[in-house]
């Protein structure tokens, strides 16, 4: 792969050269600057990016598109920031720092310079204008202080594993992927990434795959998280007959492509159509794509698609295991097909709970023939050429449809399966709330499912197998011993042509203790099988009674802050006469039901109209929250209100205690951090640590945790000094500054003489070696002289000049030359090597006998 990418970069920059060769001219570039600087904490605050209008030339496709040329003035004043440390292993590190001016000392457009190495942290500051990050190292940290690309894109290919990359704003067009990842073990994480691809931009001659990705991944244990992804694309034809991109959307938010092992969490994904594109008829566009893979978990994302024909918020397919979609929040508005969730084609314990989806889809089109507009909430299936899927588990999934025709939950070519406790209202021309065929051995319990309908609106054809109807329970085409209980259907259509369940060609099927209403026909009446149908059966299903609406408000704290303990109160009336009600109640945050430790769904019990919740806010980040009261009584309708609450940031809670250190070596720091509720800290919180006000090592706390090794600078004073633990700001806790001694013992110093022999009246130079007792670190500062036989010696060229007789260490070698005296007798004479001390270790002598005279 990574070769292949390196012959197209070739040929797109010979490409580019001959097209341009009689203006481009060559600079070379000599200043680079590097020094080792104090601190820079900037960086540990989260800081929120905002989109820009760039309009920059530039390229993916596994390569550059367009060789990017500049005749702008390259600033050679950029500063280099350069600290030490060492990783888990004992692997030498370099924190370096990347800005606009010296970014061709660290990369060009086949990767990494040899100034990075394995394990680096590399800090990009400031704003990039059209440069490219090829990442091609091994367990690098690649982290932005207030950096903005604009133009340009960042790959990470296979020698990349390892690596992260956080917190760049990347604003990029005329690529084909913003962020692409080949590297196992990567981490991509608060990143804000805006690519733009559309009809106005020039492309490589030759190229027309309108692709237009926000983050692709093809590896194995990645994860990506609380990322801003907005994609602005074509939305021509998915190409289905072959290559890399079969049966793929062109534009998407986020795609995991084959990789097993992979967490997309908490992430925005906004996906739609480029002003400036046409558009075809069958043109998709995908907010969160799964193609291929195991374990994969699509869990907390926000995902808003819209402007093409065909809308998919999330699409999963392909030879699929043990893939999770939870709770996460996605809407799909267009004029043709929107579907929220689509999982399938060989797909195998797959997992979709707790979402709450949004579908809005109306035919705005001029042309009478086309195709009537339809929204899907969820949708399993297998298509052609596939392998089964089975073993999909749908619940606890929120679903609300308007379009013309709307679909809430479809079951197709899908077995051993359960549809169960989801919520859907559907309101359109035909309306339906779950549908199976060809699915066996399904369980559809406990659903709650509202359609409305009007049948006597016209509609243009669609070519759905599953044909339009206002219905609240679809089962046909051989979905065999399946289970249909539990479920509570209201179905209305103003033309009267309406059913709660309809069963066609299909055998062994349960149907009982449902609770159903087909316009004005209830209970076993509201449920039609057909004489295709047999051993069906049908029993103690109910209509529901008639029932009262009821009020409820929520009273929450003026204050509150992530991680602190809240109470959540909860009032419930009849709204006709005011009296308080019983019943069941839950509070949902962002439209996901609260939890206990046991991630059970929290239901309260409403006791005179009562219902209170101690909460925690663990894990909560500091922004507004809409709080959802949901009440159930079997005698009232379905009932919620909501209420903003607003979180703010909490305070650390942290003192760090003294620490009494040996110069120059290195010692563990493990402290236990919490809030000032007493709570761990959630998540990671970055952490710089300062020896009298110079930083010596960063740090990352993990839930609570703050544990690192430090190496004590050599040039620190013994004695005591200040330690500070700054804790850096996110988006649940301020940050927070702790100060303490450290007291520094002095080693002392080992003097190791070298024996020499020599003759009299000869040039002779003598050495020592000097290094601290713990560490064995050489000495680099301090005094010493020599003597010979007790006499003080002095340092002297080969004319015996410079007479010198305290000289300084360099790097732990004490060295000194003179001229022996001519009468000097043959024999061993004693050479004595005296040490100052310094910072780093306390004053010494030895004397040894290590001059040889011989004649």
């Amino acid at each position: 792969m990574y070769e292949k990418r390196k012959i197209f970069l070739l040929v797109a920059t010979l490409i580019v050269l001959f097209i341009g060769i009689s203006t481009v001219t060559a600079t070379t570039v000599t200043n680079d600057s590097t020094q080792t600087t104090g601190s820079d904490d900037t960086f540990l605050s989260d800081t929120s990016n905002s989109l820009t209008d760039n309009d920059v030339d530039s390229s993916m496709s596994n390569a550059v598109k367009t060789q990017l040329t500049t005749t702008k003035k390259i600033d050679l004043d950029s500063v280099v920031d350069t600290k030490t440390q060492k990783t888990a292993d004992n692997t030498q590190s370099n924190t370096i720092t990347v800005t606009n001016g010296n970014y061709r000392r660290y990369f060009d457009n086949e990767g990494t310079t040899s100034n990075i190495k394995a394990y680096d942290n590399i800090i990009l500051s400031g704003t990039f204008t059209d440069k490219v990050f090829i990442i091609d190292k091994f367990g690098v940290t690649i982290t932005g202080d207030n950096a903005t690309l604009n133009g340009g894109y960042i790959y990470l290919i296979e020698d990349a594993s390892n690596s992260t990359i956080s917190n760049i704003n990347l604003n990029t067009s005329c690529y084909e992927t913003a962020l692409k990842n080949e590297g196992e073990n990567v981490t991509i994480i608060n990143n804000y990434i805006y690519i733009i691809n559309d009809d106005t931009m020039t492309y490589l001659e030759g190229s027309s795959n309108y692709v237009t990705e926000g983050i692709n991944n093809l590896a194995d244990n990645v994860v990506i998280a609380n990322n801003t992804v907005i994609v602005e694309g074509h939305d021509v034809d998915i190409d289905w007959t072959g290559g890399d991109r079969k049966g793929l959307a062109s534009t998407l938010g986020i795609m995991n492509f084959g990789g097993t092992n992979v967490l997309i969490e908490n992430n925005t994904v906004v996906a739609t159509k480029a002003k400036n594109c046409t558009g075809d008829s069958y043109g998709t566009i995908d907010g969160i794509e799964v193609k291929q893979g195991t374990n994969v978990i699509v869990n907390n994302n926000k995902v808003n698609v819209s402007g093409s024909r065909f809308l998919y918020a999330v699409n999963a397919l392909d030879a699929l295991k043990n893939i999770t979609i939870t709770n996460n929040i996605l809407n799909a508005t267009g004029e043709r097909y929107t579907d929220g969730i689509q999982v399938g084609n060989n797909a195998d314990q797959l997992y979709i709970t707790g979402n709450n989806i949004t579908c809005y889809c109306y035919n705005t089109t001029e042309y009478d023939q086309d195709n009537e507009a339809m929204a899907f909430g969820i949708i399993t299936s297998t298509m052609g050429g596939f392998g089964p899927t089975s073993n999909i588990n749908v619940t606890n999934n929120n679903i609300k449809l308007n379009s013309t025709i709307t679909y809430g939950i479809e079951i197709y070519s899908t077995s051993l399966s359960n549809v169960t406790n989801n919520s859907i209202t559907n309101e359109g021309a035909y309306s339906m709330g779950i549908s199976l065929a060809h699915s066996n051995n399904v369980t559809v319990n406990d659903n709650s499912i509202e359609t409305k309908g009007n049948s006597s609106q016209h509609i243009n054809e669609v070519v759905e197998e599953i044909r339009p109807a206002n219905i609240g329970i679809q089962i046909q085409q051989k979905s065999d011993n399946s289970t249909i209980t539990g479920n509570t259907i209201i179905s209305t259509d103003t033309g009267d042509n309406v059913k709660a369940i309809n069963i066609e060609g299909t055998k062994n099927l349960v149907v009982t203790d449902n609770i159903l209403l087909a316009n004005e026909l209830g209970g076993n009446d509201a449920v039609i099988s057909d004489s295709n149908s047999t051993n069906v059966i049908i029993s103690d299903n109910t209509k529901p009674a008639v029932k009262h609406d009821a009020v409820i408000s929520i009273i929450i704290p003026d204050n509150t802050y992530t991680g602190s303990t809240i109470q959540i109160k909860a009032n419930v009336t009849d709204k006709d006469s005011d009296e308080a009600l019983n019943g069941k109640l839950v509070f949902k945050f962002n439209g996901v039901t609260l939890k206990d430790e046991n991630n059970n769904p929290i239901k309260l019990n409403v006791v005179n109209g009562i219902a209170t919740l101690n909460y925690t806010l663990k894990g909560y980040s500091a922004k507004n929250y809409t709080i959802t009261a949901v009440f159930d009584n079997s005698s009232y309708n379905r009932c919620e209100a909501t209420k903003i609450l607003e979180i703010q940031k909490t305070r650390v809670n942290f003192k760090m205690s003294s620490i009494i250190a040996v110069s120059g070596e290195t010692f563990e720091l493990n402290e236990i951090v919490t809030d000032e509720n007493g709570n761990i800290l959630y998540g990671t919180n970055k952490v710089a640590i300062k020896v009298n006000g110079k930083t010596i090592a960063h740090a990352t706390i993990v839930d609570g945790v703050l544990k690192t090794n430090i190496t004590l600078p050599s040039q620190l004073k013994s004695g005591n000094n200040n330690l500070t633990i700054i804790i850096g700001e996110n988006n649940r806790y301020t940050s927070s500054i702790s100060t303490s001694t450290l007291k520094i013992i002095k080693q002392n110093a080992i003097i190791t003489i070298d024996e020499i022999v020599s003759l009299p009246g000869s040039y002779t130079t003598f050495k020592a070696t000097i290094v601290t007792s713990i560490t064995k670190t050489p000495i680099t500062s301090g005094n010493y002289v020599f003597k010979l036989n007790g006499k003080t010696l002095y340092n002297m060229n080969e004319y015996g000049e410079g007479l010198v007789q305290v000289q300084s260490i360099t790097n732990g070698i004490a060295t000194l030359s003179t001229w022996l005296n001519n009468d000097i007798q043959e024999g061993t004479y004693n050479i004595t090597v005296t040490y100052s001390g310094s910072n780093q270790a306390n004053s010494a002598t030895n004397t040894t006998n290590a001059l040889v005279i011989k004649l």
